[in-house]
C-alpha cells in the first residue's frame, strides 16, 4: 500500500463587488457630510441682519431710513425721536442680540437657567444686590419723553424677535433656548451693571461695613503703625473721596445704581460694552 501526500491548492474567495460598495458608501458619507455642513453654514446665516430691501413693521409712525457704511455701522434716519428710538432697538436686537440676551440674565441673576449649577454662585450674588429689582422700580418711574422713548426702544428690540425668520445667533443655538421678550427693566440694568464694572470701591465698602460691626468706626480710627519707617499713621477715612467713614462713623456708599437713568443715555452706552 501507497500514501500519498499532495499539497491541496490555495482556496480564496472573490467579492467582485464588495470594493465597489465600500467605495459608493464613502463617497456617499463625504457627500451627505458636506452637504450638512454646507446646509448648516447656510441656515446659521440666517441669523445675519438683513443690511438691504425693505422691512414693513408695525409700530412706527413713519418711514425710517436705516444705511450701513463700509464698516457695517448703521446709520438712523427718521422723522421722530420715537421711531427713531424705535428702529435703534431693532438694529441693536440684529447686531447684538446675544449680548443683550447674556447681559440682562447677568443684570438679573438668570445665568443658571441657561448654563447650569457653574453660574448659581454669579446669580446669587446679583440677585442679593438687587440691580435687577432697581433696574424695574426706575423703569416704573419714568415719565414723559424718557418712558416714551424706551417703550419705543423696546418694541423695537421686540419687533425683531417677533419677526425674525431663520436661525437665531449661534450661542442660541448651542444653549438649546431662544430669547424672550425684551422689557424696560432689560435696557436700564445695563446702566446698573456699568456702574458697577467701572466702580472700583463697593468691595471696600463691603469689607469696612463689616470691620465696623467688628471693631466699631473708633477703632478703625485708632493710630496703627504705618509699614515703613516704624511711625504710626492714624487711619482717618478709610478709603478714598465718598467712600470714606465721616466724621459720625458711617460708612460711605459708592453712587451706582442710586438714580433713575433716562433711556436716551443708556442706550447711547450700550453698543461700547463688551
Amino acid at each position: 500500500s501507497e500514501m500519498c501526500i499532495r499539497d491541496s491548492p490555495h482556496t480564496s474567495l472573490s467579492f467582485p463587488g464588495m470594493t465597489r460598495i465600500l467605495r459608493n458608501g464613502v463617497l456617499a458619507l463625504f457627500f451627505t457630510a458636506v452637504l450638512s455642513v454646507g446646509g448648516g453654514y447656510l441656515w446659521l446665516r440666517t441669523s445675519l441682519p438683513q443690511t438691504n430691501g425693505m422691512i414693513e413693521l408695525a409700530g412706527l409712525h413713519r418711514d425710517v431710513e436705516i444705511l450701513r457704511d463700509e464698516n457695517g455701522v448703521p446709520h438712523i434716519f427718521a422723522a421722530t425721536e420715537t421711531d427713531s428710538a424705535f428702529a435703534l432697538g431693532f438694529v441693536h436686537a440684529q447686531d447684538r442680540l446675544w449680548q443683550m440676551e447674556f447681559t440682562r440674565r447677568i443684570g438679573a441673576g438668570r445665568l443658571s437657567e441657561i448654563i447650569g449649577r457653574e453660574t448659581v454662585e454669579t446669580d446669587r450674588f446679583l440677585r442679593t444686590l438687587g440691580l435687577y429689582r432697581l433696574a424695574e422700580q426706575h423703569a416704573a418711574q419714568l415719565t414723559g419723553g424718557a418712558k416714551q422713548v424706551l417703550d419705543a426702544y423696546v418694541d423695537g428690540v421686540n419687533a425683531y424677535i417677533k419677526n425674525h425668520r431663520g436661525a437665531w445667533p449661534l450661542e442660541f443655538v448651542l444653549l438649546g433656548f431662544e430669547p424672550e421678550a425684551w422689557k424696560p427693566a432689560d435696557s436700564l440694568v445695563w446702566a446698573k451693571l456699568m456702574g458697577m464694572r467701572l466702580s472700583t470701591g463697593w468691595r471696600g465698602d463691603l469689607l469696612r461695613a463689616n470691620l465696623i460691626k467688628k471693631v466699631g468706626a473708633e477703632g478703625l480710627r485708632r493710630p496703627s503703625r504705618g509699614r515703613t519707617g516704624g511711625r504710626a499713621r492714624e487711619e482717618r477715612g478709610v478709603g478714598r473721596g465718598r467712600e470714606a467713614i465721616d466724621e459720625r462713623g458711617e460708612l460711605g456708599v459708592t453712587s451706582w445704581g442710586r438714580q433713575p437713568t433716562t433711556a436716551a443715555s443708556c442706550q447711547k452706552s450700550s453698543p461700547a460694552l463688551s
